[in-house]
């Protein structure tokens, strides 16, 4: 395969939360924590959960299916100016790939409890991986972190929704 061949993936689950309508989506599950969803694993990858009730927190990764266009620069919320894409967590990309660190509350045959949960409804699910924070952590452990243009924005993001700007 080249560095520009076609690249598909098949879910290995769909999401399931309250959230139905990207207005009812928190920007970050930290402007509105504690939000439960489930995820239904597909029967044939169940065999994939074990041992995964061991980790408290996952990374779950995903398809926005809703998004329709990308955008190479996009107004990203909690800011006024344009942006190049991959300095934002704009949903309108050029790979319509989400993640999201999720707290996983239980599991029940192919049944995933999680909270703080940001996506939406019938998100199909491309993947998970436990958060270890001696690997996720470590490259930046003692060191200054920079977060850019959010540096001064970033106390502002308290309840903020999808306001439409990425359809």
């Amino acid at each position: 395969m080249n560095s520009h061949s076609s690249i598909s993936y098949d879910p290995i689950g769909i999401i399931h939360s309250p959230l139905k309508n990207r207005s009812d989506a928190p920007i970050q599950p930290s402007a509105k924590p504690n939000i439960v969803g489930k995820i239904e694993i597909f029967p044939k990858f169940t065999p994939c959960l074990k041992d995964l009730d061991q980790f408290n927190f996952i990374f779950l990764f995903y398809h926005f299916n809703r998004i329709t266009k990308h955008n190479l620069q996009v107004k990203p919320y909690l800011d006024t100016e344009i942006r190049g894409v991959f300095s934002t967590r704009a949903p309108s990309r050029p790979n319509t790939i989400g993640f999201s660190l999720v707290e996983l509350v239980g599991i029940d045959d192919n049944i995933i409890s999680v909270k703080h949960v940001d996506m939406l409804d019938q998100t199909p699910l491309l993947d998970i991986k436990p958060f270890v924070p001696p690997f996720d952590c470590a490259l930046v452990k003692n060191k200054e972190i920079k977060i850019g243009w959010l540096s001064n924005k970033i106390q502002s993001q308290k309840n903020v929704k999808d306001d439409g700007r990425f359809q």
